[in-house]
C-alpha cells in the first residue's frame, strides 16, 4: 500500500498533490453562491467544517470497508453505490 508520507513524516509528492486538490474543491464549495444554506449570509465556518469532517470520514470507512471485503469497482457499480 502506497503512504501519502514519507517514513520521516514530510509529505510525499502525492500528499502534497491530494492536499491542494482537496483544498481546491472545498474553497469551491465555499466560493460557490449556492452552498448558502441559510439564505441571508455565508455558512458558519464551524459549521462548514463538521459536514467537511464528517463527509472525509464516510468517504474512508466506507472505502476501508470495501477493502477489507475486497469489493471491486465493478461489484459497487452493480450496486448503485
Amino acid at each position: 500500500m502506497r503512504r501519502l508520507f514519507d517514513d520521516d513524516g514530510s509529505w510525499s509528492f502525492e500528499g502534497k498533490r491530494l492536499q491542494r486538490e482537496l483544498r481546491s474543491a472545498l474553497e469551491a464549495v465555499l466560493a460557490d453562491e449556492d452552498v448558502r444554506i441559510e439564505g441571508d449570509g455565508k455558512i458558519d465556518l464551524r459549521d462548514f467544517h463538521f459536514v467537511a469532517v464528517s463527509a472525509v470520514g464516510e468517504i474512508v470507512s466506507r472505502q476501508s470497508i470495501r477493502r477489507a471485503l475486497g469489493e471491486t469497482r465493478s461489484q459497487r457499480n452493480i450496486k448503485g453505490d
